[in-house]
């Protein structure tokens, strides 16, 4: 395509590219552990669309990330190790699921096994592939950027972390050069990346039930981005000063970006036109390149906006296009998404926030584009561990609305056997503070004291990475 810088070809050798992988020989049955997560069913819509036949496995519950039924041509059993047998070419897990009978069956017939990071990298490897990482941001920039590509007519490969209304999916399979990849850090995913791009969205400690302290979360970023070739780069939040730690590290460009600072390579300005907008005038090394507009939200989204834009350019999209494609994107589920109003007329939004700073920056958002609401949130923290390390910090993010309700940790199964704790001293910490909280472990009861004390000027905002989303369905639905 016309005006694309020149780059070596991806690497189409290694015993892990796709050729290889997944097999261009024929079609390879593969069994997916753990499908019903965002990742995973979007790498099966691609092992799909590269002629593999797929099947796989999970529990009964409903994810909020999984597609349509029938949206793919597969089977969704339960688990059993009678899945598993020696006519399967491939088992892939999700790392959720790294010890299961199916996977202890896979390994006693010698099947080839992957996990999920080693099967997405299998898959996308031919490809000049970017990777978006950072502790916030990446599901909605990997779909910005994916957007534009597409628009742009660059046909792209696409995994990101949620269904995006403007593309109808999770994932896209692109018969073009480049791939864009959400990357997630928990459990070290990056270290089965080796993309030619990365895009850093911001940095801050998190998944502590994995990483033991900020010096070993942060080590793996530093690990990653070093990977990065010497024709590759780089596209760095340095208004972020833990992104900027990171700029030592690199052997390849690195291209800043922000709002603070006139002397970002890629510099924007917040326009005000439209309350609680992304709207902003971009700038790159100095040079106006036009007036982007979105209706996302909040200053978490213009970052997101601009890294997206940023990054398009950089890899040979027009400035003019990548700008002005980025009023038709939508953000992803569960991204401050509008659920609805309940039968008393508050307004239903829900979002994944899962840390304190997605809390804060999403009450923000909504206060921004709801200047007069009264804000109640109701948070269900995602982790025993993040609950206990960063419980402080919780409560002063929570803070920032009117009112919140607390209801039981979401417990995952890597920490099954937990004990929940922590509940309690969020709800007094919020309270001393002078805060309105209360701690409601029933939704039957959160479903009441909404709909007594929540009306047309409310917004009430789920939060959380886990099942709260099913909570904000049942308050629009109450009407």
């Amino acid at each position: 395509m016309a005006g694309l810088p020149h780059h070596e070809e991806p690497n189409r050798q290694s015993e892990a590219s796709s050729s290889v992988l997944f097999g261009k020989e024929g079609s390879k049955r593969i069994w997916l552990i753990g499908i019903k997560g965002a990742g995973m069913w979007g790498l099966a819509k691609l092992l799909i669309a590269i002629g593999c036949e797929v099947g796989g496995s999970d529990v009964r519950e409903e994810f909020a990330f999984t597609g349509e039924p029938g949206e793919l041509p597969l089977v969704v059993k339960g688990f059993s190790e009678l899945n598993i047998d020696r006519t399967l070419d491939i088992v892939v897990y999700s790392t959720a699921w790294s010890t299961s009978p199916e996977l202890a069956r896979a390994k006693e017939l010698g099947l080839r096994i992957f996990s999920y990071p080693e099967a997405l990298w299998g898959a996308v490897r031919n490809k000049r592939v970017t990777a978006v990482c950072g502790c916030h941001g990446k599901t909605t920039t990997t779909g910005i950027l994916g957007h534009v590509l597409s628009k742009a007519g660059f046909d792209p490969i696409l995994l990101g972390g949620a269904p995006y209304p403007s593309l109808g999916s999770s994932a896209i399979y692109g018969k073009g050069l480049y791939a864009v990849i959400e990357a997630d850090e928990h459990q070290d995913k990056l270290k089965h990346y080796h993309p030619f791009a990365v895009v850093i969205t911001n940095l801050g400690y998190d998944h502590p039930d994995y990483f033991l302290n900020e010096d070993h979360y942060f080590r793996v970023f530093a690990d990653f981005v070093r990977r990065v070739p010497n024709d590759g780069f780089i596209i760095a939040n340095t208004d972020d000063p833990n992104v900027r730690r990171l700029a030592e590290s690199c052997a390849a460009r690195f291209i800043s970006f922000g709002f603070e600072s006139k002397t970002s390579d890629w510099y924007a300005k917040a326009l005000g036109k439209r309350a609680g907008s992304a709207d902003m005038q971009i700038f790159r090394n100095g040079e106006e390149l036009g007036i982007c507009e979105s209706d996302l939200m909040g200053q978490m989204n213009r970052y997101n906006v601009l890294a997206g834009v940023a990054c398009a350019t950089e890899l040979g999209v027009s400035p003019d296009i990548a700008i002005h494609s980025i009023a038709e994107f939508r953000a992803p589920k569960r991204r401050l998404e509008h659920i609805g109003s309940s039968s008393s007329g508050a307004q239903i939004w829900d979002d994944f926030a899962s840390n304190p700073t997605e809390v804060t920056a999403v009450i923000h958002a909504i206060r921004e584009r709801f200047e007069h609401a009264r804000i109640t949130t109701i948070i269900q923290v995602h982790s025993v561990a993040r609950l206990r390390a960063f419980v402080i910090q919780f409560a002063e993010s929570l803070l920032a609305a009117d009112a919140t309700i607390i209801t039981s940790t979401y417990i995952p199964r890597r920490e099954r056997n937990t004990p929940a704790v922590g509940e309690e001293e969020l709800c007094s910490m919020i309270q001393r503070n002078r805060g309105h909280a209360r701690l409601l472990r029933h939704w039957d009861d959160i479903i009441g004291v909404t709909t007594r004390e929540c009306g047309p000027n409310d917004i009430v905002i789920t939060l959380g990475g886990g099942d709260i989303w099913k909570l904000a369905r049942r308050l629009a639905q109450s009407r």
